[in-house]
């Protein structure tokens, strides 16, 4: 069995993401299975981070693969920070409907490839470089 951190805002962190100082933040949560060297999120976007006809907002989709990216630096215990962020969105996805963020990790590379998902329905495929 894979260990389990649960990785919850920080009281003192102003992320817009996942910090728990920001009002106006989202205050995402992360389990982080560090043996599967993979983070999973599982979020419902409210009308506030929508997009067009109720649909979430792509800005805020890639916000969620940010946030993703920074919590598997955990497993290394390295500063992450994001060089280069590609998403292409497949699908739109209305409002609050819940979404899973599975990603993972490609080692020895400064990569990770991630897809969110529905039950049965893969909607973006990322790729993101970051620097530390």
């Amino acid at each position: 069995m894979s260990e389990i951190m649960r990785l919850e805002p920080k009281a003192a962190n102003n992320c817009f993401g996942c910090g728990g100082a920001n009002e106006s933040g989202m205050k995402l949560t992360f389990d982080l299975h560090v043996d599967e060297r993979k983070t999973r999120g599982k979020f419902v976007l409210g009308s506030r981070y929508g997009g067009g006809a109720g649909f979430a907002h792509g800005g805020i989709i890639a916000l969620l693969l940010d946030e993703a990216m920074g919590k598997i630096s955990k497993l290394t215990e390295e500063l992450a920070v994001t060089a280069e962020l590609s998403v292409e969105y497949r699908a739109v996805r209305p409002l609050a409907h819940p979404m899973r963020l599975p990603f993972k990790n490609v080692p020895r590379l400064a990569c990770f490839r991630f897809c969110i998902a529905s039950p049965g329905t893969a909607f973006i495929s990322s790729s993101l470089r970051c620097d530390g």
